[in-house]
């Protein structure tokens, strides 16, 4: 039955460290919440996005030097920044609108449903076309209420299918630098040193931890890099549609990008009878490339509390947040960046007792450092990594790998 209730959690990266820094990133002119605004620790690859409430959480690695700086930025709205303070644990953050609201004169003549149609039709044609090289980074943590247990990096090297595919021909992804770390025993018990220690309930205690962070552990394992990579959301909008007929959408905005223009389309919809989403597109306003899709599930379903309850666990619910963006070349889109922020907030009920809270997050990030088109490297060498088996399982950890100096500025860039 655990299984079943994964499939419910789909994709899978944020910030490692001791201070916690919470807060709301809200509109300055009426007040309102800014979803999936970009939170980043300035000249580090540390960084998170707001919830679709606004609101987020970030740890940063250590205490700050009094230098560092919470960098916030969003689509149509001016970037800000913040000095990070020893004291700071929750803060508001008020951004000012820098775009142009929608003409009608542009949009009228079509509906947002027929933007997004049109969109999706024209992937093959605003996409790059052919296999494609790029070296990338990859990072992805997990967090048991509050403590980080895990951590992964990588810097890879892939041969990339382009979003119509090659027939007989697939994506391959080249190891060049790994580093991992692993505290899981160290968080759990942590947790249960803040219980009443009954006689012969500690080992239980442990155990029930131990399992319901396997939730987490299967989560970011059935997700692998060549998952998120071949089956991005511009994939999955170009193979499956976007179900229109089941999605509200709206125009938002038309934001000024220097000399372009970007659609900026919000949607809100129903995924089954367990959960809601909503988010928004942008679309380049002369080609309708979408250059970034972004969106959250969410779900408090009755559905998956009954199954839980079974399991002696209360589901008070999930928090997913995807991002995909793409960036333009000579040779077409190319997918950039490929996110997601997940929160689960669940309890092992106690009969006898007060309810253990189990809060799990994960977080997972992938970036192109850089892109050459068209491949020269089939990636048929080297250290090609496995799929669906867990990174840690197939390589040791090398932090002083010499790739880590050589592309620390990009990681830290891409990281943000």
């Amino acid at each position: 039955m655990a299984r079943i209730f994964i499939l419910f959690l789909l994709f899978l990266t944020t910030a490692l460290g001791a201070q916690t820094i919470e807060g709301l990133v809200l509109n300055a002119e009426d007040k309102s919440p800014v979803p999936y605004a970009n939170i980043s620790v300035s000249k580090t690859g540390i960084g998170t996005v707001s919830r679709f409430n606004g609101k987020f959480q970030l740890n940063v690695s250590s205490r700050p030097e009094g230098k560092d700086s919470l960098e916030f930025s969003a689509i149509g709205f001016q970037t800000k920044k913040i000095r990070i303070s020893d004291s700071m644990d929750t803060i508001f953050v008020f951004l000012h609108p820098n775009s142009v609201k929608l003409n009608s004169v542009l949009v009228s003549p079509k509906s947002p449903e027929e933007y997004i149609q049109m969109a999706i039709e024209k992937i093959p044609q605003n996409y790059i076309s052919t296999p494609f090289n790029g070296h990338i980074y990859q990072r992805t943590l997990i967090r048991l209420n509050g403590k980080f247990i895990e951590s992964t990096e990588s810097i890879l090297k892939g041969y990339i299918m382009p979003v119509i595919g090659t027939p007989g021909d697939s994506t391959r992804i080249e190891m060049l630098a790994f580093k991992s770390f692993d505290e899981e025993e160290m968080a759990i018990q942590s947790i249960v040193s803040k219980r009443r220690k009954k006689k012969g309930d500690k080992m239980a205690i442990k155990g029930l931890d131990s399992t319901m962070l396997g939730f987490g552990k299967e989560m970011s394992e059935g997700f692998d890099i060549y998952t998120q990579i071949d089956s991005n959301l511009i994939k999955q909008l170009y193979l499956n549609g976007a179900q229109i007929e089941k999605i509200k959408f709206w125009f938002e905005d038309l934001v000024q990008d220097g000399e372009r223009q970007i659609i900026k389309i919000g949607f809100k919809g129903r995924i089954g009878g367990v959960a809601s989403q909503r988010g928004y597109l942008l679309l380049d306003y002369e080609t309708l490339a979408i250059e970034a899709f972004t969106f959250q599930v969410r779900s408090s379903s009755m559905k998956i509390r009954l199954l839980m309850k079974v399991l002696g666990i209360n589901f008070n619910g999930f928090d997913i947040v995807f991002n995909f963006n793409s960036i333009y070349s000579e040779a077409g889109w190319i997918p950039d960046l490929m996110s997601a922020d997940i929160f689960i907030d669940l309890e092992r009920i106690k009969l006898l007792s007060k309810n253990i809270p189990v809060k799990i997050e994960l977080n997972t990030h992938i970036r192109f450092l850089d892109i050459e088109t068209p491949a020269g490297d089939k990636c048929q060498d080297g250290r090609l990594l496995k799929k669906k088996t867990p990174l840690r399982d197939q390589y040791p950890s090398d932090p002083q790998n010499p790739l880590w100096e050589k592309y620390k500025a990009q990681i830290s860039e891409a990281g943000n």
